[in-house]
Order: C-alpha cells, then structure tokens, then sequence
C-alpha cells in the first residue's frame, strides 16, 4: 500500500509545478499583467495626488475651512456610498457573461444609478438642513456631492471597461478625473 502511495505523490506534484505549465495561455497572463499593473499605476498615482493635496491644504486654508472641508467629504462619502447599491460585481459579471445585452445592462443600471443619485443629493440636502450648516459648508456640501454623483456614472463606464478587460481605458479614467479634482482644487 505504500509503495502505490509514494507512486501517485510525483505524479500530483509534477502537474503544474512550472508557472508556464499551469497557465495554458499565456497571452491571457500577459494580459492580466498588463491590466493589473495598469489599475495599480493609475490608483496610486491618484492615491498619491490626494496624499500630496491633504498635506499641502492646511499651509493655505484656515483650521474651520479645513474642518468644513473634512465634513463635507464624510457626509458626501457616506452618502454616496448608497448610490452603488452592490451593483459593481452583479454588473461586471452580467457585462462579462451577455456581451450581447450591454445596452439593456447598462440602460437599467443607469436608471438605477440616476434615481439613486437623486436621493443622494435629496440626503446632502437633508444633512444640511438638519445641521443647520454655514453657506460655506453647505456649498461644499454640494459641490462635493454633485462631484460624488459625476463619479458614480463614470464607474458605470468603468464596469463595462472591466468587464470587457480593457483596464487602460479606466486607469486613463481615473488619472483624469484625479487631475481634473486636484485642478478645481478638492482632493
């Protein structure tokens, strides 16, 4: 019995040893590389342009200023948070699975995505007036949450552009819009 055991353990372990062995295309490898390390780029270049941006901020606003900043980026980062609504990975698979239904896919995930975007801003409108904030804040507020909502759709786009694996497309995405945030001044 244990001649026949020690027989079929070189066997199971030789399978798959090599990387290239265990990857049957490796054009498909590349490609996942590729796409990995193009997200990765993108994320931590604008990870870094906001690290950069909430270091440099305090030099040139005032501690209230500052502090109204950081609220109005909870409250709109909560808010928002509901406008997915869980849909990222439903709609990546389905874009994946029925490349022949994208238009119906992305049609009812955007109705969804704009009525959730309406409560969002009716729930920033909620938050201010329930706090009583400053014109100050409550224009932030707004600003942000309006920023927030723009956002939102563009992850619909980048959904189909991950689920279509051209990750190039949203890495250029998200170095834009990081751009366009650190140029209107928000981080």
């Amino acid at each position: 019995i244990r001649a026949s055991c020690c027989q079929a353990e070189p066997a199971r372990r030789r399978k798959g040893l090599f990387l290239s062995e265990s990857i049957p295309n490796r054009r498909g490898a590349a490609s996942v590389l590729r796409n990995a390390l193009s997200l990765f780029g993108a994320h931590f270049a604008a990870k870094a342009l906001s690290f950069g941006i909430i270091v440099v901020l305090p030099r040139y606003v005032s501690d209230t200023q500052l502090g109204d900043y950081f609220v109005a980026v909870a409250v709109t980062s909560l808010l928002s948070a509901f406008a997915d609504f869980g849909m990222r990975d439903i709609l990546i698979r389905e874009l994946h699975l029925r490349p022949d239904k994208t238009d119906e896919t992305l049609g009812v995930a955007l109705a969804l995505r704009l009525t959730l975007n309406v409560l969002v801003l009716a729930g920033c409108g909620i938050v201010i007036r329930i706090n009583s904030y400053s014109a100050d804040l409550a224009w932030l507020v707004w600003l942000l949450g309006g920023a927030e909502v723009a956002n939102g759709m563009a992850q619909l786009f980048y959904y189909l552009f991950r689920a279509r694996e051209r990750m190039g497309y949203e890495s250029l995405g998200v170095l834009v819009e990081r751009g366009l945030v650190v140029f209107i001044g928000g981080g």
